[in-house]
């Protein structure tokens, strides 16, 4: 059941498709609608407003939909703990600088015990390469490598991935652990992370 009020604002969307009155000046005074009734500027400013959103609304969708664009989440650079955030104790031992990849210059923090490399899922990882990957061409695993920092020391260990780990493009073989030393350079898939203690 529409009121007085929603059959005006429809007698004013008709009227804005009908004429619109240019005077003497070239400013838009009214749009004048089926009864004759003037519509004021700054509903006229609003409706058009309106429209134009409401285009480039219908564009975004467009291109979303035939896979142009693409909405992404950023890379977090937090590291989880049985699926909590990094505690204040936790101390940087290394980090990986991305070298190659969608942002180059990117850090990933290295702590102390066990660092799991690869794409964020129902499990968490804690260096998290999807937003290095493009989305045409994604390389790593879910739990795609794992870099460990013990006693000083500091290793990595392919996690079985489907397209492997290398270390300065000598591949690791699945559960062999390989001694890592500040510069050497990791690659997964197209991603190049250099190790910088």
């Amino acid at each position: 059941m529409c009121t007085s009020r929603c059959q005006g604002k429809s007698n004013i969307f008709l009227g804005m498709l009908r004429t619109v009155d240019y005077y003497q000046h070239g400013v838009v005074e009214s749009l004048v609608s089926r009864q004759g009734s003037r519509m004021k500027p700054i509903h006229l400013i609003h409706a058009a407003v309106t429209f134009l959103l409401f285009l480039m609304l219908l564009a975004v969708g467009a291109l979303m939909a035939f896979g142009v664009l693409q909405f992404r989440g950023a890379a977090k650079e937090v590291r989880p703990i049985g699926g909590q955030q990094a505690l204040e104790g936790d101390k940087v031992k290394a980090r990986l600088v991305v070298i190659r990849g969608a942002k180059p210059n990117s850090e990933y923090p290295i702590y102390e015990g066990k660092n799991v490399l690869g794409r964020a899922d129902q499990k968490p990882v804690d260096i998290d390469l999807f937003a290095q990957e493009a989305p045409d061409r994604v390389w790593a695993t879910r739990h795609h490598a794992i870099i460990v920092w013990e006693n000083g020391g500091l290793s990595i260990e392919d996690l079985n991935s489907t397209n492997g780990t290398f270390v300065n493009r000598d591949r690791i073989q699945p559960g062999e652990k390989k001694a890592l030393k500040a510069d050497d350079v990791i690659q997964i898939g197209e991603v190049h992370l250099k190790v910088a203690l």
